[in-house]
């Protein structure tokens, strides 16, 4: 009978969670299996069905053995996750039968039986992108310390635009680091069971990291978690390159990697768009940046801006405030005007809030501070009248770097 709650693993992809939890299963009383992207699915899923008394455990039984894992999103040779595991369709049958109709316990049939095959009391849970279902960890299991492993955002974009499954660019892989940054943060400062820790910290000092890490979990520290060479391989269960690491001897060179790989232009567009953050883990930064512009839209800054946004960077100027006084003394437009993008978040109407960046526009060129438009496309199109004036304002403000 497990006696602890479980654990979960989190972070940005290519963080270091799989070689966390390769560490984490090396201990003698831990285990951890495959990904199971376990939230993933049941958020797609009646879950109310699920659970009902009148189909328990049948429905269930049916949904834990039907989910597919992909190593990666193009993968021509899925597995079913139980077989991944391996667990047999009668197995989690059985363990279901005799636990009370819950999420928890669907979730449990796969990792449970695993850790008791495994001979160990405790089990570990590791998929990278349950950090965008944190809420709904915390519900099915109110006791759980969830563990998130963060590594230097420049390093994890790297790293990103190289994978099969990742993304496009650099300057992609970090809009995509902040925004699962952000998700994750009022969980991790507010949540008692919730715990952060460096992939620099545990590259540099693991025994240290692993100590501090295992008096949270309230286990003691096993010697074993610096071998992680068979966990990492059991991890890596289909064999894709970009896990081998995991059961290989720490490696140094895996810090910093971004001094090595990226421009000098690449970083400061970086820090520009980061630089908040990277203060806030305390990730080294070289460049000064004096001016904080707001962009519109601000909730984000689309890759296929980046070589404008480069140069804006290059001008000194940030895309974060370094407190919650400091006000923009640049503005800076992305696109056209007649996306309701740009007005966004002034709560009236879209005429009212075009008005309002009308007027704002006018007071900053009054006060002779900057205002920038950045609209590669050059649509011609009609686009209303108060576009129409918007774009009349910024006509000589526009950038271009062509």
């Amino acid at each position: 009978m497990i006696q602890k709650p479980p654990i979960f693993i989190v972070g940005v992809p290519r963080s270091g969670t799989t070689l966390l939890a390769a560490m984490l299963a090396a201990h003698r009383n831990m285990s951890c299996g495959p990904e199971t992207h376990f939230f993933r699915w049941i958020q797609r899923s009646n879950t109310t069905e699920l659970i009902s008394d009148n189909n328990w455990p049948t429905s269930a039984v049916e949904f834990i053995c039907s989910i597919i894992r992909r190593s990666y999103h193009n993968d021509e040779n899925p597995r079913l996750l139980i077989e991944k595991y391996g667990i047999t369709r009668d197995e989690i049958s059985s363990y279901l039968i005799q636990h009370a109709p819950s999420v928890a316990a669907m979730l449990s049939s796969i990792t449970e039986t695993h850790m008791v095959n495994m001979g160990k009391t405790r089990w570990v849970e590791k998929t990278p992108d349950h950090i965008m279902h944190l809420e709904d960890i915390r519900k099915a299991f109110p006791l759980a310390p969830i563990i998130r492993i963060v590594r230097d955002p420049r390093d994890v974009a790297i790293s990103l635009s190289k994978m099969p499954w990742g993304v496009q660019s650099f300057f992609e892989g970090l809009i995509y680091w902040r925004k699962l940054d952000n998700l994750a943060q009022n969980f991790f400062t507010s949540d008692p069971y919730a715990y952060t820790l460096r992939f620099e910290d545990l590259i540099q000092s693991p025994i240290t990291e692993l100590k501090k890490l295992c008096d949270f979990l309230e286990e003691s520290f096993d010697p074993n978690m610096l071998d992680t060479s068979g966990t990492g391989k059991k991890l890596n269960s289909s064999h894709v390159p970009w896990k081998e690491k995991a059961s290989q001897p720490l490696d140094q060179n895996r810090i910093m990697v971004w001094q090595k790989e990226i421009s000098p232009n690449e970083n400061i567009l970086a820090e520009a768009y980061l630089g908040d953050l990277l203060d806030h883990y305390g990730y080294l930064q070289s460049t000064e940046l004096s001016r904080f512009g707001y962009a519109f839209p601000a909730d984000q800054l689309d890759p296929k801006y980046v070589q404008e946004l480069t140069c804006i960077a290059a001008m000194g100027i940030r895309f974060w405030p370094k407190n919650d006084l400091e006000s923009p003394d640049v503005l800076i437009f992305l696109g056209d005007p007649a996306s309701n993008e740009w007005s966004r978040g002034y709560g009236g109407s879209i005429f009212s809030n075009r008005l309002f960046l009308t007027l704002r526009i006018i007071q900053y060129k009054l006060l002779k501070r900057k205002v920038i438009w950045v609209n590669p496309d050059q649509e011609k199109r009609w686009t209303g009248l108060p576009a129409q004036v918007i774009k009349g304002l910024m006509a000589s403000n526009h950038l271009s770097i062509h």
